[in-house]
């Protein structure tokens, strides 16, 4: 539980995503499933991997994500 905890919290600074959007990408049941292989990877690995994962099971999402507009104040 720690690692999920620490990589959701990581996420959020590496990549200012908000933690909805974390979650969208990495819940619960992902986590755990993918506890016993990354916990040992860098931080910043499990992450791009985690979004990799989530970017094949959800090939539509790319295309979405390329229409969104980022505004940075």
């Amino acid at each position: 539980m720690y690692w999920a905890g620490y990589t959701y919290r990581y996420w959020h600074y590496y990549t200012n995503e908000c933690s909805r959007e974390i979650y969208k990408i990495a819940n619960a049941k992902t986590m755990n499933d993918c506890w016993l292989g990354f916990h040992t990877y860098d931080v910043e690995m499990a992450i791009d991997d985690l979004k990799e994962i989530y970017r094949q099971n959800h090939p539509r999402s790319r295309d979405r994500k390329a229409q969104t507009v980022f505004h940075i104040d």
